[in-house]
């Protein structure tokens, strides 16, 4: 709640029906009574049983730096009060609703079948350039690099995905992965 130092004094004065207030804080007393139960009536249980004069904005640890507040502004005479409530007290009142979620699949369930190009780079060593400007269809590169040297599989970006080596599956050949360029995340 905010309001002037004197407010509380002030509506206590205007219950009792007197301009001055009195020594023993009896107006001031009144007043914090009086505005309390308004604003048990307004926010019911909920609401504190004693309010605290804030001059000022309240801070925002109290109002809720991510939802806010509910605030307005009651004027009664010449007294200005602006009540605020904060988002437990909002959320008690107005309890969120709650959307029903459905979990998370495996990743390989959501992406499901999508072909993905792949391009094979098998390094065979270094070359003179200008022997590579007489290169024609048919001709064999003779290299020193051992079959089983190691194979690069790219993306389409030529982005590494992974290493291996070429191998025999039957009458096929085959790459048989050694080496993951990629984080393997486990995923829900």
């Amino acid at each position: 709640m905010r309001l002037s130092p004197r407010a509380f004094e002030h509506f206590g004065c205007l219950l009792a029906g007197t301009t001055t207030a009195d020594d023993a804080g009896l107006s001031a007393g009144l007043g914090q009574r009086a505005l309390t139960a308004l604003m048990r009536s307004l926010f019911g249980a909920q609401a504190p049983t004693s309010l605290i004069a804030i001059d000022g904005s309240p801070a925002p640890s109290d109002i809720g730096s991510r939802f806010g507040a509910f605030g307005m502004q009651l004027s009664i005479g010449v007294i200005r009060i602006e009540l605020c409530a904060n988002a437990v007290l909002c959320a008690r009142l107005v309890p969120a609703v709650q959307i029903a979620r459905e979990p998370l699949v495996p990743r390989r369930a959501a992406i499901g079948p999508v072909d993905a190009t792949l391009d094979a780079v098998l390094d065979l060593g270094q070359t003179v350039l200008a022997d590579t400007l007489s290169l024609k269809p048919g001709e064999v590169l003779k290299t020193a690099i051992p079959v089983s040297a190691g194979l690069r599989l790219v993306s389409s970006r030529g982005e590494d995905i992974l290493g291996g080596t070429l191998v025999a599956d039957g009458a096929h050949r085959a790459l048989k992965v050694t080496q993951l360029h990629f984080k393997k995340e486990t995923s829900r």
